[in-house]
């Protein structure tokens, strides 16, 4: 059985086997806001993007981070969503990176091995 590759780009982790969709999950990717506002609440999530690559490269996981400027909830950031459609992570820091993959891999139903 083969398994797809997510291609290599600036915003994706290294092509490496994906973990399948399972049932009701549906996600395909992270969404890791890093906005930067003056004098307003703002993610500024860059560390936590680097970082989530790291974990899923250390982990072998294919899953691509996405930057992006906005998520709709600057006041519960920093925020990381599984997209299109999945789990909001709000509050996020580079210390909890291990433990929001973990949850990611159980709702994919994949084991979270570290």
């Amino acid at each position: 059985m083969a398994v797809p590759l997510v291609p290599d780009n600036s915003t994706s982790v290294p092509a490496t086997p994906a973990i399948p969709d399972s049932p009701g999950t549906g996600w395909k990717h992270f969404l890791v806001c890093v906005n930067r506002r003056i004098g307003k609440p703002a993610c500024a999530g860059a560390a936590i993007a680097d970082a989530l690559e790291t974990e899923l490269r250390g982990r072998q996981l294919a899953f691509p981070v996405e930057r992006t400027v906005c998520l709709g909830a600057c006041e519960q950031g920093p925020n990381v969503r599984l997209a299109p459609g999945g789990r909001f992570y709000h509050q996020v820091g580079v210390a909890g990176i291990a433990e929001l993959v973990d949850d990611a891999c159980k709702l994919a139903g994949h084991p979270a091995t570290r």
